[in-house]
């Protein structure tokens, strides 16, 4: 299964990004900078891909394109000593290189500085594309200097169609006699998924029964471990995450039917419901960087909020 798309033209969703990119391409006329920002698995490192493979065309290999992630590389050394080097260097055969700053929200303040120089002192050598998570880590004069676009969550539209070309692609012919369920499998993996796409079409790829992805959107309409938590009983908390984790489900899909079941019982016990809702909200946005495992994550969750939620009571 051909899981990257080939070209813009296969991207999920994001189209005010695919028509003004397609335009560039058109015209083989790019902006100074481009910036995207959005959740994770909303398509910006694909796209920022695919973007380079149209601006260096047959020239498009590691000597003209470079990708550095920003949370790792993220100091103002690496801007001046490597960053700067490689935007220094003409393309080989193109008019411009392309570096793909991944995660730059990672940037340090003093790396963005540096970085917003170098931008505007090497743009027509090089056309840079940031991506970040949050746009709030982005400093102004970065993002004034860059051409910039949000990426929202797939619609569950857009996503339901894109497995479903991938799955035609995979089956051939063989895909129209099991039409119907395929096409309720890849919209209740889109339900589950919530708009991360990437992790929509790697869950879809490795799995060929259309059922498989039907339990799985069951599983996850369980409002058991929510009402343990709005009910204080943790450790039955704990083991149902664990459960679903142990089923194959990723971390991002638990806290995500987690929070959906969870709203639910605001008319119940809205007290405790917002005290559970406010931990979590906490929690979440570390979710993608934690760095012991989605286990660890569900122990220091629980453990959140039953210290949060026993000192409110």
């Amino acid at each position: 299964m051909q899981i990257e798309p080939l070209g813009l033209h296969d991207v999920a969703g994001q189209a005010p990004f695919v028509t003004e990119a397609q335009r560039w391409v058109d015209r083989d006329s790019y902006p100074a900078a481009v910036f995207i920002y959005g959740p994770p698995g909303t398509g910006k490192t694909t796209v920022a891909k695919l973007l380079a493979r149209a601006s260096l065309g047959d020239f498009y290999d590691p000597a003209n394109f470079i990708i550095t992630n920003a949370s790792d590389d993220r100091g103002i050394d690496f801007i001046r000593n490597h960053l700067k080097q490689w935007a220094s260097v003409k393309a080989l055969g193109a008019k411009r290189r392309v570096i793909l700053l991944d995660e730059a929200d990672g940037l340090t303040p003093a790396a963005q500085d540096a970085l917003r120089q170098i931008i505007e002192l090497l743009s027509s050598n090089c056309l840079f594309i940031l991506t970040a998570n949050d746009v709030s880590k982005i400093r102004p004069a970065i993002k004034s200097r860059c051409t910039t676009f949000e990426f929202r969550p797939i619609t569950k539209e857009e996503g339901t169609l894109r497995l479903l070309q991938l799955r035609k692609q995979q089956l051939g012919d063989a895909f129209y006699d099991n039409e119907e369920q395929w096409t309720r499998a890849a919209e209740a993996l889109m339900h589950t998924s919530g708009g991360d796409m990437r992790m929509a079409v790697a869950t879809w790829s490795m799995h060929d029964d259309p059922e498989y992805f039907l339990t799985l959107a069951r599983e996850c309409e369980d409002n058991h471990a929510a009402l343990a938590a709005v009910g204080g009983e943790w450790m039955d908390m704990r083991a149902t995450l664990y459960g679903m984790l142990d089923r194959g489900q990723t971390l991002t899909q638990v806290m995500r039917s987690f929070h959906q079941n969870l709203t639910s019982f605001f008319e119940l016990d809205p007290d405790t419901t917002f005290a559970v809702m406010a931990v979590l909200g906490e929690m979440v946005p570390h979710m993608y960087e934690w760095p012991i495992g989605p286990y660890s994550f569900v122990d220091c969750l629980v453990s959140r909020l039953k210290k949060e939620v026993s000192t409110y009571e």
